[in-house]
């Protein structure tokens, strides 16, 4: 067996060991194919990591995009970067709005590298489009839970 293979097989094997772990930590059990997209999303994160480690190791970072921590000791999700942290201050000390669009192209980003097809990012930013024409304005900030009930009503025809 060659280096690379064997290489190969222990990253698959770390990565389904870190899928496992997560599992047993959450209590659940899972089909093979839920274990393996598991295994397949943290082997895309931990590439991810390792790339932005070397190319931060050789010195090539703009120090705004370096991001912060990925999970919090409470256990919430940053995944912000310090540019986004100030993109989100104005000279008015106001935060300007936090578009649908903008999360809809931060999560393509992200669903990308773990490999989602085109015709995902198509109909789900078809999708974004609609939702944003609907309430003729793009601020996720002003969506509220009843405000997706109604909408969610709307699209299934139950309310007008």
């Amino acid at each position: 067996m060659s280096v690379d293979n064997h290489l190969v097989r222990a990253m698959c094997e770390f990565c389904f060991a870190q899928a496992d772990n997560g599992f047993a930590h959450h209590g659940m059990t899972v089909d093979d194919f839920s274990r393996l997209k598991l295994a397949k999303a943290m082997g895309a994160a931990f590439q991810r990591a390792s790339s932005t480690i070397s190319e931060l190791a050789e010195g090539r970072y703009a120090p705004d995009d370096v991001l912060i921590g990925a999970g919090s000791a409470n256990g919430e999700l940053a995944g912000h970067s310090k540019t986004a942290a100030a993109k989100t201050r104005t000279s008015a000390g106001k935060s300007p709005p936090l578009t649908l669009t903008g999360l809809f192209g931060d999560w393509w980003r992200e669903a990308q590298a773990a490999g989602r097809k085109p015709s995902t990012h198509e109909s789900y930013q078809s999708t974004v489009k609609s939702l944003v024409a609907f309430l003729k304005h793009d601020d996720a900030k002003r969506i509220t839970a009843e405000g997706m009930v109604i909408i969610c009503g709307v699209t299934e025809g139950r309310t007008s």
